[in-house]
């Protein structure tokens, strides 16, 4: 095995010789100066899911439709011994956001660098709901986000709020609708048009509307992102 020096293998901190960061899938090369006691850093996070499409409305309901959920996260240090001299990177997409009325949004892809680690997709929000008198509320659960997967650090993307909304004596209520973040991402709510994910890997925001309007489509959630940290 090459190496710089036998002690730095136990406490090697590196120079750091470029940062890379991928949006689209390619192949990562190996620089051919890295040694086998060299390292690279990684961060992922998988793609944002989809929000859902409202239903349209007649004179006495009013509808909501579900949030996209965050794209996992995943951390990881990989030492140049363990890095092949090429590596496949796949980016996660956003989930699509439903169209027509009633929809479901479409569930974010996975991250992954190699077989090294992984960020998974967050979920796409759910189809839309009305609420009509004299029910007068209606509410679509949260749905679930991605995670990440064999990294020294798996975070979790965070999960969208449950969306309520109210019809009762002729009053529309349409509460916050918001959506899920990632780790590197903000969650957000919003009470009207369906709002895209928040980069790298946030879910859509849903929408809501009150009586007598045409459904409203949903929003895409945002794309996963790899950075490559490279010491050597």
């Amino acid at each position: 095995m090459t190496t710089n020096n036998a002690i730095n293998n136990i406490y090697k901190d590196g120079r750091l010789a470029d940062i890379k960061y991928y949006t689209s899938s390619t192949t990562w090369t190996k620089p051919s100066n890295m040694l086998d006691d060299d390292f690279i850093i990684i961060e992922l996070v998988g793609g944002g899911g989809g929000s859902g499409s409202t239903v349209s409305t007649g004179a006495s309901a009013s509808s909501v439709s579900g949030s996209g959920a965050g794209g996992g996260y995943s951390y990881k240090k990989i030492f140049g011994s363990a890095l092949a001299s090429s590596e496949t990177v796949t980016i996660g997409a956003g989930g699509v956001g439903a169209t027509g009325s009633g929809g479901a949004g479409g569930s974010g892809t996975t991250t992954s660098f190699g077989s090294h680690a992984s960020a998974s997709g967050g979920s796409g929000g759910g189809a839309g709901v009305y609420a009509f008198t004299p029910s007068g509320l209606a509410q679509i659960a949260p749905v679930y986000a991605g995670t990440g997967t064999g990294g020294d650090i798996n975070i979790e993307g965070a999960r969208p709020n449950k969306s309520l909304v109210f019809y009762n004596e002729g009053l529309n209520r349409v509460s916050d609708v918001r959506s899920g973040g990632s780790a590197l991402s903000t969650s957000f709510s919003s009470r009207g048009t369906s709002v895209g994910g928040r980069f790298p890997g946030g879910g859509a925001c849903g929408a809501g509307h009150g009586a007598s309007t045409t459904s409203r489509p949903g929003a895409a959630g945002a794309g996963g992102l790899l950075t490559i940290w490279e010491y050597y």
